[in-house]
């Protein structure tokens, strides 16, 4: 996704504006649906083995979230979208494809972060922040 495609998202969700607020945001991700082909993504960008319980996880999932946090959520996404600046592991592994939502009135904490993955989880979801997977 570019910058450009990220602006773009962040205006049709609504939530441009908001999105200069802290707060915490979630990003779609591509990831393989083989274990194998998890791992050896995760391995090349991160070169050190990603648990297998994760990657198993990863690849049965349908829908693959990024959660992050921000003091200002719109430049943090566009980090992303930039992919040259403050680049999160995950991310150097798997390709952020689409901004899933932002919530300005999130803590920029943590917990909020840990909070908002454990709420989007679920129904096929895992959501990946800060090192863990929910």
């Amino acid at each position: 996704m570019t910058p450009t495609d990220a602006h773009q998202r962040l205006d049709a969700l609504g939530v441009l504006d908001d999105a200069h607020d802290a707060g915490t945001y979630a990003l779609t991700v591509a990831v393989p649906d083989a274990v194998d082909a998890v791992q050896r993504r995760w391995l090349n960008a991160i070169d050190a083995p990603l648990p297998d319980a994760y990657a198993d996880q990863l690849a049965a999932a349908e829908t693959c979230l990024y959660v992050g946090r921000s003091g200002d959520i719109y430049d943090r996404v566009m980090d992303h979208a930039r992919g040259d600046v403050r680049r999160a592991s995950f991310l150097r592994a798997f390709e952020f494809v689409d901004v899933a939502g932002v919530w300005p009135g999130d803590a920029n904490t943590g917990v909020a972060e840990r909070d908002r993955a454990r709420a989007l989880a679920g129904d096929g979801v895992v959501c990946w922040t800060d090192g863990e997977l929910f």
